[in-house]
């Protein structure tokens, strides 16, 4: 349900140490956290997206491919 789905989002939080808002995570590892220029957003997902780029691919869920 919508109600847990938000219970889980203001868990997570508490246990990665956010008290306020925004905050923004990428890819579960980078983090902007209040208001910050665009080059601090820009600079986040260019990171994320390296990261991510440099990892190998793996199947989805449910693939049935190997």
């Amino acid at each position: 349900t919508y109600r847990q789905a938000v219970d889980a989002d203001i868990s997570l939080a508490r246990k990665l140490g956010i008290s306020g808002v925004p905050f923004f995570i990428f890819d579960n590892t980078y983090a902007v956290s209040g208001a910050q220029p665009t080059q601090m957003f820009q600079q986040a997902l260019g990171l994320a997206w390296q990261k991510a780029a440099a990892e190998p691919a793996t199947a989805e869920a449910g693939s049935t491919e190997s």
